[in-house]
């Protein structure tokens, strides 16, 4: 029960993905992310590290901090912001066109 963007704004924030050149690099990176102080929680797949936050500008802007710091590049980014799919997907546990 709320308003469209009282029930987005309870999902908790938005995920941060980065991808690298392989998947060492992300096992060794996926630490120091899930320890960064605007990240909630940091898993890795792959190449690729999604990093949960309530300001993805913040956790960023951590993250690309992080890999600078430590000479590594990043092969891309994305930054998933709660929507009402997501919301859908978070009440119902299914997609939209399932």
């Amino acid at each position: 029960v709320g308003s469209v963007k009282e029930l987005i704004a309870s999902l908790g924030g938005g995920v941060v993905r980065i991808g690298f050149a392989d998947d060492v690099i992300a096992s060794n990176l996926v630490k120091f992310v899930g320890e960064l102080p605007p990240i909630s929680e940091a898993t890795q797949e792959g190449h690729l590290i999604s990093a949960k936050a309530k300001q993805t500008n913040d956790a960023l802007a951590a993250i690309i901090e992080v890999c600078a710091a430590k000479s590594v590049h990043i092969q891309s980014l994305e930054v998933l912001e709660p929507n009402l799919e997501s919301l859908f997907l978070s009440l119902t546990g299914r997609r939209l066109r399932d």
